[in-house]
């Protein structure tokens, strides 16, 4: 179960931002919530972020986000 949502994003360039709030609960495990790092396409409207550690000894391999509505970072 996704948790914190609305997870903010907070461009920090106008190809990288940081989601804040991120959580999970997976399999009776809480992870999160942590800040993520990630980078964003405009041309495609993703981010993305891998390799990401939570508490919980928790990780995000790989997280791919397109948001609607779809908006560009400049």
């Amino acid at each position: 179960m996704i948790k914190g949502l609305p997870w903010t994003l907070t461009p920090t360039s106008a190809t990288t931002g940081e989601v804040s709030n991120v959580g999970f609960s997976i399999l009776g495990s809480n992870c999160g919530p942590a800040t993520l790092a990630g980078s964003f396409d405009n041309m495609t409207n993703t981010l993305t972020s891998t390799d990401q550690s939570l508490s919980g000894n928790c990780k995000i391999n790989s997280l791919s986000v397109q948001p609607n509505p779809a908006f560009t970072l400049s």
